[in-house]
């Protein structure tokens, strides 16, 4: 499975290292607490082989006896597990401590030279592991010299104990220490990545227009990143500034035109040449829709801009009021049913566009009222306007959508005021729907943007 957060990846990688390291250290000192405490154990056999040396004698019969006890109170306690055994290898005889009580240390056959220590791994007296240290001397000198095998053993269960309580408290300490550690490589990877949230934040206010540059004071290695953005950012605000300002010089000079075709219009129609002031009207609507498209593209093009939230229902009064108050408007019904604390993560001037297009169309075709109103939707808050007029068939209604369709010829417009609307709409990720109207016409409405709908593709 791919991780795509880094700092999940971090994580996982930091975890991973340092239980391994754990489990590494806690074998490697398992290990060294053995080797060291074998040392130990062969170190106190091999101190009690030479104590028994040193206190063996040939008595005058001929035989070997010592002059002294051990001190080692262990040697006096019937299996104790540490014991000792020495055979005469002349007359077979053995010299054996009490904790062997009637038993004796089977050694291998297999001789040491004299001087020489082996080590072998014996069945004690009650069948316990023991672990011997064999030494052979000669006792006496010149011809008369008695070899002797001396063997000291001792019960290596109470050594595998210890090693088995050294390992779990191990175990225990290095859990803690893991603990810790896992906890402080959570607080580095969340620390050291923080940066990364801030710039996240700042890229979120910028989107949303509460900011125009990344936040100051980041760390060295990412502030080149953070002023490239800045630069970016600030090269997109000149270009949508010249593209605005390109834009006001082409509405500026298609003005004085319009307002010429305006006055010839008027001028025709007083001399009673209405058929053809009727075209040129309906020409110069053309070249100003065309205009109001062209200002929607460049927008959707280069980001909408500004503060990216509007409140609805002041907006929308706002609008229907202008619409009311038109000569040829005034007839019609306005109904606003708009939830007061409704906002949209819009551009003020791109929502008035789009309302009022869809209002416009509303008041083309609606025969005595228009609704425009809010409702809870699957894909969030629907603002929809909808009329009383002939309405659509639903066969139809998608295609109305299209730019530059108009499905009633004989009417006025051009067919680009809801195409229009459908541009500005697609910057914001969300489409224009159309369906009966519940007045006995159309509605045409759109969920309103919400700032958790505008997130980049990929954001988590």
């Amino acid at each position: 499975m791919t991780l795509r957060s880094l700092r999940s990846r971090l994580q996982v990688l930091a975890f991973a290292a340092v239980a391994i390291a754990l489990v590494v250290t806690a074998l490697l000192l398992s290990a060294l607490f053995e080797r060291h405490i074998n040392r130990r154990v062969t170190g106190e056999l091999d101190a009690h082989l030479s104590r028994i040396a040193g206190k063996l004698v040939v008595n005058a019969a001929g035989e070997i006896e010592m002059n002294a006890e051990l001190t080692d109170p262990r040697f006096e306690t019937v299996f104790s597990g540490l014991y000792w055994q020495v055979v005469n290898e002349k007359t077979g005889k053995l010299l054996r401590s009490k904790s062997l009580w009637d038993d004796d240390l089977a050694l291998p056959a297999d001789l040491p030279a004299i001087g020489q220590i082996h080590t072998h791994e014996l069945a004690g007296p009650i069948g316990q592991p023991l672990l011997v240290r064999e030494r052979r001397i000669l006792l006496g000198d010149g011809g008369a010299a008695i070899p002797v095998r001396i063997a000291v053993a001792i019960d290596v269960a109470d050594v595998h104990a210890l090693q088995a309580d050294f390992t779990w408290d191990i175990m225990v300490v290095l859990a803690l220490l893991g603990a810790l550690l896992f906890v402080a490589l959570w607080l580095q990877v969340r620390l050291g990545l923080g940066p990364l949230d801030r710039i996240r934040a700042g890229v979120a206010a910028i989107r949303e227009g509460r900011s125009t540059q990344l936040p100051p004071d980041l760390p060295q290695e990412i502030a080149p990143l953070a002023e490239e953005i800045d630069f970016l950012i600030a090269e997109q605000h000149r270009e949508i500034e010249r593209a605005g300002n390109r834009a006001g010089d082409l509405a500026h000079g298609l003005k004085t035109p319009l307002t010429i075709l305006a006055g010839d219009v008027r001028r025709l129609r007083e001399k009673g040449e209405t058929v053809i002031a009727a075209d040129i009207e309906a020409v110069s609507q053309i070249m100003r829709r065309h205009v109001e498209r062209q200002l929607a593209l460049a927008r959707r093009r280069h980001g909408a801009g500004g503060q990216m939230r509007t409140q609805i229902a002041p907006a929308v009064e706002r609008l229907v009021n202008t619409f009311a108050r038109l000569p040829d408007k005034q007839h019609l019904r306005f109904e606003i049913e708009v939830d007061p604390g409704a906002a949209a993560a819009m551009n003020p001037d791109d929502f008035n566009d789009v309302m009022g297009n869809l209002l416009e169309n509303a008041t083309r075709h609606a025969r005595a009222a228009i609704r425009v109103e809010t409702r809870d939707a699957d894909e969030g808050t629907l603002l929809v306007v909808g009329d009383d007029g002939p309405g659509v068939a639903p066969p139809q209604m998608h295609r109305m959508l299209l730019r530059g369709v108009r499905l009633d010829e004989k009417s006025e417009g051009t067919g680009l005021g809801l195409a229009i609307a459908g541009d500005i709409l697609e910057a914001y990720e969300v489409a224009l729907c159309a369906r009966p109207s519940p007045l006995g016409g159309l509605e045409i409405g759109f969920p309103l943007p919400a700032l958790q709908q505008r997130r980049t593709a990929g954001s988590r």
